[in-house]
């Protein structure tokens, strides 16, 4: 079968990312999801942002229609993390019958908007005082709820901190730094990689100008944040 022009980029990026040996990459699943070229990778975590009405002449009609076609790109027994508040049960279904665990915005994660800034809640904890998306509305920051619970669902299985966020970095710690150990010995050796994780992060921020030493206004939740030069 003759491949089309998207499956051979889509094949010459996998390669790119194999080369260069990364700890974590991020698919845009293109049109639909189940027939997608991108759905060739069984992915740790699937995420779904919105369900709309588009490409209906592939994906048919309906949401209902539409929602089985992303639900292609779930698996079983990984995690589903949907931003969608009211995904239709074609999806939900799917995610049922095949043990795929499905955590739903509002339900099971979600986001609390403030004044000046805004507070998560879900998987790997409540998160206060973040800062605003540049572009402010329900959208955003219903997308980076959506990025933190994922972030919070890989934190154990690639010993990501999701804290670093705040820190301007995203580091996976390195391999064979955590495996074997456990209980005291495990927690320091997490304690300790996450405060070389920041440190690099504010030595590589204020050597670039993009901080201040002065504390933030919320160092009561967070006293290592910097704030804005």
């Amino acid at each position: 079968m003759p491949l089309t022009y998207f499956e051979y980029g889509t094949l010459a990026a996998f390669r790119a990312f194999a080369r260069a040996a990364l700890d974590v990459v991020i698919l845009e699943v293109g049109l639909g999801g189940r027939l997608d070229a991108v759905n060739i990778v069984d992915a740790d975590v699937a995420v779904v942002t919105t369900i709309d009405l588009d490409h209906m002449d592939y994906l048919g009609p309906t949401r209902a229609d539409i929602a089985y076609e992303k639900a292609g790109i779930f698996r079983a027994g990984r995690p589903v993390v949907c931003a969608e508040p009211d995904p239709p049960p074609t999806m939900t279904e799917h995610a049922r019958a095949i043990g795929a665990p499905f955590l739903q915005i509002g339900r099971d994660f979600g986001y609390v908007a403030e004044d000046r800034q805004w507070r998560y809640w879900g998987p790997g904890g409540d998160r206060f005082g973040l800062p605003v998306p540049s572009l402010r509305g329900a959208y955003q920051l219903a997308n980076a709820a959506t990025a933190l619970a994922v972030v919070g669902l890989l934190q154990d299985r690639l010993h990501v901190d999701a804290g670093a966020i705040r820190d301007g970095s995203l580091r996976s710690e390195p391999p064979g730094a955590l495996p074997g150990a456990s209980g005291p010995a495990r927690d320091r050796a997490r304690r300790r990689a996450q405060s070389a994780r920041r440190a690099r992060a504010r030595g590589y921020a204020r050597g670039h100008g993009l901080l201040s030493g002065k504390r933030s206004p919320c160092s009561a939740c967070s006293p290592t944040r910097m704030s804005p030069a």
